[in-house]
């Protein structure tokens, strides 16, 4: 019986020439903080929580406003800078990509794995909070202002 394809594919490749150089090194597994270090708890707490809810906002916002500076796209028809800073905000409600990436970066840490949940669900609220309280707060453009 052959073997399947993907399997063979993966063996050849990871055949290598017998080399030192080129030797594959056991994997071990990597150093982790102590699971009841409280520093590093807070750290990647508060780490997940501001990249949440500020290192989206930077992207969105900035990004967007780099474009429409750029003439490659306008600010959306009666819509204020604030409204559209608002949406930036918003965005940092998204954490699913958050939550894999944390949980990829601590595989042997559940302690570690708990405090980046915990941030980046505070980053989400903190982030839905303020772009909430931004949008009912920003100075709406009359959407009824007749054209021409």
């Amino acid at each position: 019986m052959a073997a399947a394809p993907a399997r063979t594919c993966a063996a050849a490749l990871c055949r290598l020439p017998d080399h030192p150089d080129l030797r594959l090194r056991q994997c071990r597994r990597p150093p982790s903080p102590a699971s009841g270090s409280r520093r590093s708890a807070r750290r990647c707490r508060s780490a997940s929580c501001w990249g949440c809810s500020l290192g989206k906002q930077i992207g969105v916002f900035g990004f967007g406003w780099l474009a429409i500076r750029a003439g490659l796209a306008d600010l959306p028809a009666n819509a204020s800078w604030a409204e559209f800073y608002g949406i930036a905000l918003l965005c940092g409600i998204g954490f699913t990509m958050s939550l894999f990436i944390g949980l990829l970066a601590f595989p042997y840490s559940e302690a570690l794995q708990s405090q980046t949940k915990i941030g980046v669900l505070a980053g989400s609220l903190l982030s839905g909070f303020c772009g909430w309280v931004l949008l009912r707060l920003a100075p709406r453009e009359d959407m009824h202002r007749p054209q021409g």
